[in-house]
Parts: structure tokens; C-alpha cells; sequence
């Protein structure tokens, strides 16, 4: 499904959240936590459908089980800042199991707010 492809890779997009990273000596363990900024999300996903809307494209609408996974690769990339996952596979490998042919992963960092990772 073409629409849902769309998604996946505005899903990546998307994931953004304040994280916080603490490696624990001697243990060989790294503990990632943080809050999902939903507001952000939606932000972006508005600016988004604003700019598809402007060139006679289909607005796009959250998939619950492509955000759940972006947002596990946005914690991946907290611990290693890569398209190659921490376990050393390819950033695609978390979306395997979906019917989906052609997905991509865009990694926005340092940016303020929505607005501007949409200008970026």
C-alpha cells in the first residue's frame, strides 16, 4: 500500500522526544529513557499534510504499529547515531515483517522545534 509506505518513512520523521542516555560501569548495560513529545509529533505531522495538501496530495494519518517502531529506532539512535542499528543491522530490519516494499529513514537532529525540522 503506497499511503502507508508514505507514512513509514514520515513516521521516522516524526519521532521526536527528549532522551536521556546513562551508561552504568562495569555492568555492560546502557539505560535510555525519555517522554514521547506527542505535541511534536502531531505538529509535524500537520505541517506535513499542510504542504501534501498544497500539491493536491492525500493528507497522511498516523499508523499506530509504524510510530511504535519509530519510536524505538529514535531510542536506538539516542544510544548510536546511525542508520545501522545497535545490534549492527540495517535500519530497515525493524520494519521487516510489514507489507511494505520501499521504506526509508530520515534522522533530523538539532533541530529547535517542528517547524523547524520541516524547514531543514
Amino acid at each position: 500500500m503506497k499511503l502507508r509506505k508514505i507514512i513509514a518513512i514520515t513516521t521516522f520523521l516524526i519521532s521526536i522526544f527528549s532522551l536521556m542516555v546513562s551508561v552504568k560501569a562495569n555492568t555492560g548495560t546502557t539505560e535510555i529513557s525519555g517522554t514521547i513529545n506527542y505535541d511534536y509529533i502531531n505538529e509535524v505531522l500537520e505541517l506535513t499534510n499542510e504542504e501534501r495538501i498544497k500539491n493536491n496530495l492525500d493528507p497522511l494519518i498516523l499508523d499506530e504499529e509504524l510510530t511504535k517502531r519509530a519510536n524505538q529506532r529514535a531510542y536506538e539512535i539516542v544510544y548510536s547515531f546511525s542508520h545501522t542499528r545497535p545490534n549492527n543491522q540495517e535500519w530497515y530490519t525493524i520494519m521487516e515483517d510489514l507489507d511494505d516494499s520501499a521504506l526509508g529513514e530520515n534522522i533530523a537532529a538539532g533541530y529547535i522545534d517542528p517547524s523547524d525540522v520541516m524547514d531543514g
